[in-house]
């Protein structure tokens, strides 16, 4: 009934009472259809509010952490370049939709669902940029020959040090080792031909574990028996992992 209100309101074109309307229904709604239409009509009608937009879809994940498709609008505005607006949500590049939000949007639907590669691929490219959005640990040095240049002096990001946030992820860690990463799932996934899905889960779990833990060892030798052309890129993410493990 409320739906076919906020219709009519629409189509009467008395968009800001419609808006109004939903915005009641989010307050007081545990489903997450008000919120989906509340993101919905602010891209449609005020779209350049990428910040809102943002604050707008991450409301839908935590309502419905299974919704792949507000996961891939925010990482879609991750990748965006054309926006010039900052908030506390945005990373390092001005316009960008920050890589510690979206690794923590990624563990939530994570938890709730079992994603297909394209997210582990997201997720595990995340890891690789946390380092250069950490600007609090380069150090500034001079060599031998009178040039300057920094080194990092901690490898482990900020999103990791956080007392609080360390202890959530160490928690997830340890349940997804019983949900994502056991053998079974691993040779269900190599069975059926989906060798892109496991290089990527093995890339991601070199920065949560490790690149010596069992997962990626077993991961491995599956994608060398398999010829597999991902080798390459699992092997740089072992050789990059962000040391989340040793925390």
């Amino acid at each position: 009934m409320r739906f076919k209100f906020w219709q009519m309101l629409l189509l009467g074109d008395q968009v800001k009472e419609a808006i109004e309307e939903v915005e009641s229904a989010v307050q007081s709604s545990e489903a997450a259809l008000p919120f989906r239409l509340r993101a919905s009509l602010l891209e449609h009608f005020s779209k350049d509010d990428v910040t809102k937009r943002c604050i707008y879809i991450e409301d839908i994940l935590k309502k419905d952490p299974t919704c792949s498709h507000s996961l891939a609008k925010l990482i879609n505005l991750h990748h965006d370049v054309a926006s010039v607006l900052t908030c506390l949500h945005w990373g390092n590049h001005p316009g960008h939709y920050s890589v510690e939000k979206l690794i923590e949007m990624i563990g939530l639907h994570l938890d709730a669902a079992y994603a297909h590669s394209h997210i582990w691929k997201e997720f595990a490219s995340c890891f690789l940029k946390l380092p250069q959005c950490d600007t609090n640990d380069m150090l500034s040095c001079v060599n031998s020959y009178g040039e300057s240049y920094t080194k990092r002096v901690n490898n482990v990001p900020d999103l990791f040090r956080d007392n609080l946030s360390r202890r959530n992820w160490r928690l997830r860690c340890r349940w997804w080792l019983s949900r994502h990463f056991t053998k079974t799932r691993l040779a269900s996934e190599v069975s059926s031909g989906n060798m892109e899905l496991v290089a990527y889960k093995a890339a991601s779990a070199c920065h949560l574990y490790g690149p010596e833990s069992t997962y990626i060892v077993k991961a491995c030798e599956y994608l060398e028996r398999d010829n597999s052309q991902k080798r390459s890129m699992l092997k740089m993410h072992m050789e990059n992992a962000i040391g989340f493990y040793t925390t």
